[in-house]
């Protein structure tokens, strides 16, 4: 009888039985090397500069590194007594290797370091699965998507080129008047190669995938204006300056996309190789073109006068709203220079500051005022002929014009103590009318939306700086700055829209509500359900509010979360929703130290945010007890397993919900948040001037630090994170961000 295979062999068992920690396993310590050599010369009527660098930068997670050289080139000279010609140039090559950013196989996954804190530690980095293909994966056919794999077997390079060159000509006309010039372009050729071969999660299911990327940019600007510059009998000094700008900006862009790679070896390098491929590609341009007038007057160094005016269009506007004229003016007093001040010598530089002005914003794509067509294909006839036709892609808006803001800054200057202790104090007042944005159609339109001008809002703060001489004389000197900010921003009107706009979170979490833009509050609000707890067992007898979504009453378990019933009804629903957070600080700082003896230096730069919330989203899937998506277990913390619900350890902390099947709701609730206050050792740096001698002139040796510590009670891996996605409507969502990396740094720099 023959007998029957065992069901693992010893090999696959072994590779279950590990403790592997996938962060660790995907990231490393890291090394930076900048060289530069800088060379300058000259005489009376010339002077040239020229400056080499060569970067090796390694990224903290495999396969992620930046390679440039760059090379840069200025010359100034005095052609004669009239003419003044400046130039430069500046060229770089760059070669970036990144980290994947993209789902990776796992449902909902949102990049390899999520995929890594998520990945079952009981499975060795080598593992290679059971299904044959050699795909780590799953017998039931879900891969599992091992993130060292998909790193060391993916490809992911742009290569870029920057050429950045400029030209000023300065002619003097008349005593006092003179003629500048300008001509420039900054151009950016870029190609990008992406391949997944089919050995890797992402390039499985369609036997491996790429992506060929050429995008060019090409921006030539020019301006020329008249400066009169004239010193008057009497303390009176005029400078007069108007003229006229141009700038044309043009992109080109070819992308193949490619999947079905029989020879997998030959890669993104032989894309007519692969079974599908889909091409594109598109040419945009944007034309800027401004004139502006400036004066600025001063009376005895006491009174300060500045006012300008731009007229400025832009081709993105529609026909009769691409022009908007935009004036400014300040004021100046110079309370110092005052007779009456003199007897107060214990304060000096006392200034007083305020101005007005308007500015305007074009941060739309180009032809967004015009309505536009897209192609597709289509088969007609028995034969399956393929045609190609045009339908409306995009709507038109005739109205759409310049995003217009007004902004009314004041602020006081003095200084104490000899100039020991000086301190700058500045308040503004900034609202913004007429907001570039989508606005939503209805579905019988046929479109999803239109870009528009409508919504106002209002950006209201203060800002403090305090700088010490503390110790100014002698072998040992110290000073200190500390910065102060604080900014208040409320949305004034959403147009003609009176109800209350959401904000989702996209496909995460269900696509779920995380906050809400309601007039007469902040931008950045966090917004959902208040859990009260966790169910118990005696909850569910008794009949407690049950969860705010149809059908998920009769799959309610002890363990999961308990909502807060707010408005008393005796049910949940999107009426006990509330505000539970914001994104934005109360206020942030900054202090920066010099300290210094004889030939040593220390600089120490802290930073840091008060008052305001982090969405730990990270924490959240770590956390929630839903270890099983759609047959791919999740790891989840050894925190949440100590503490977890359990019939024998009923905790109420919403932190430590029990095991559950599926996400209980989608929408945003207070669990998740945390407090994202920090206080950080932003840099360090430890100098030494090394003494003179007939070669080396300013030789400094130095060693700098990077993120060196952090006091903070978010239990992420970084609360100064930025936006989830590209939204500035999702700042402080951490879903399994990027943490600032800690560096050090040896370097030594010198004059010959």
């Amino acid at each position: 009888m023959q007998s029957l295979p065992a069901p693992f062999t010893q090999e696959a068992i072994d590779q279950l039985n590990s403790s592997t920690d996938w962060y660790k396993a995907i990231t490393r310590t890291a090394f930076r090397e900048d060289n530069t050599l800088n060379i300058s010369g000259g005489n009376e009527k010339t002077s040239y500069y020229l400056s080499g660098d060569y970067l090796t930068d390694k990224g903290t997670v495999l396969a992620s590194q930046n390679n440039r050289a760059s090379l840069r080139a200025n010359l100034s000279s005095d052609v004669n007594n009239w003419y003044t010609v400046k130039a430069q140039l500046s060229l770089t090559r760059q070669k970036t290797s990144r980290a994947i950013t993209l789902s990776n196989g796992f449902p909902g996954s949102d990049g390899v370091i999520l995929d890594a804190l998520r990945a079952s530690p009981i499975v060795a980095v080598d593992y290679s699965g059971f299904n044959g293909e050699g795909i780590p994966g799953f017998t039931d056919g879900n891969i599992f998507s091992n993130p060292v794999t998909e790193l060391q077997q993916k490809t992911d390079n742009l290569y870029s080129d920057f050429t950045i060159a400029n030209i000023e000509n300065d002619f003097k006309i008349a005593k006092g008047l003179k003629l500048i010039v300008n001509l420039g372009t900054n151009q950016n050729l870029s190609h990008r190669e992406v391949f997944f071969p089919a050995t890797t999660a992402s390039g499985y299911n369609t036997n491996g995938s790429g992506i060929n990327n050429i995008s060019n940019t090409y921006n030539y600007n020019a301006n020329a204006y008249l400066d009169y510059r004239r010193e008057f009998k009497g303390g009176h000094n005029v400078n007069i300056t108007g003229g006229v700008e141009y700038n044309h900006n043009t992109v080109e862009m070819l992308n193949t996309s490619t999947s079905g790679y029989d020879i997998p070896s030959f890669g993104i390098y032989n894309i007519g190789s692969a079974q599908i491929q889909s091409t594109g590609s598109f040419k945009e341009a944007k034309v800027i073109q401004s004139a502006f007038l400036r004066a600025n007057y001063t009376y005895k160094d006491r009174y300060v006068l500045n006012a300008s005016v731009r007229d400025d269009g832009a081709s993105s506007f529609a026909e009769n709203k691409k022009y908007g004229v935009f004036p400014a003016i300040g004021l100046a007093w110079n309370l110092s220079n005052e007779t009456f001040m003199k007897k107060f010598n214990w304060i000096s530089n006392t200034k007083l500051r305020a101005s007005y002005g308007e500015t305007g914003s074009q941060a739309i794509q180009p032809y967004s005022s015009l309505a536009q067509y897209g192609n597709a294909f289509y088969q007609t006839g028995t034969t399956n002929t393929i045609n190609t036709a045009l339908y409306p892609a995009t709507l038109g808006n005739a109205n759409l014009s310049w995003e217009r803001t007004k902004q009314l800054n004041v602020g006081l200057d003095f200084s104490l103590i000899k100039s020991i202790l000086s301190v700058s104090f500045d308040y503004y007042n900034k609202e913004t009318d007429g907001l570039l944005q989508p606005r939503s159609l209805p579905n019988q339109t046929g479109f999803g939306s239109v870009e528009d001008n409508y919504g106002s809002m209002r950006n209201r703060g203060v800002e403090a700086t305090v700088n010490a001489n503390i110790v100014s004389s002698g072998a040992f000197r110290y000073s200190t700055k500390v910065t102060i900010s604080h900014n208040k921003n409320v949305l004034l009107n959403l147009g003609d829209l009176t109800a209350p706009q959401y904000v989702s979170l996209g496909g995460n979490l269900q696509g779920g509500v995380s906050g809400i833009l309601k007039p007469g509050q902040e931008i950045g609000l966090f917004y959902g359900y208040t859990v009260a707890g966790l169910v118990q067992t005696g909850d569910i007898v008794n009949g407690v509010p049950k969860y705010p979504y149809p059908g998920a009453a009769s799959g309610q378990i002890a363990g999961q979360w308990k909502f807060a019933d707010v408005n008393g009804d005796g049910q949940i629903n999107s009426d006990d929703m509330r505000v539970l957070g914001k994104s934005n600080p109360d206020f942030t700082y900054g202090w920066n130290n010099d300290i210094s003896f004889k030939n040593f230096s220390l600089n120490l730069f802290f930073t840091g945010s008060q008052g305001n919330s982090i969405v730990n989203l990270t924490r959240f899937y770590l956390s929630d007890g839903t270890a099983d998506y759609s047959g791919i277990f999740f790891n989840q913390t050894a925190d949440w397993y100590a503490h977890r619900w359990t019939p024998t350890n009923p905790t109420n902390n919403p932190r430590y919900p029990g095991i559950q099947k599926s996400l209980p709701i989608a929408d945003l609730n207070s669990s998740y948040l945390e407090n994202g206050s920090y206080f950080r050792l932003k840099s360090a740096t430890v100098s030494w001037y090394l003494p003179k001698n007939n070669i080396l002139k300013n030789a400094r040796l130095f060693v700098t630090g990077t993120n060196l510590f952090t006091i903070t009670k978010y239990t992420g891996a970084d609360p100064e994170i930025g936006s989830y996605g590209q939204s500035l409507l999702q700042q402080g969502i951490d879903y399994g961000a990027y943490a600032g990396y800690r560096t050090y740094t040896i370097g030594f720099s010198t004059n010959f």
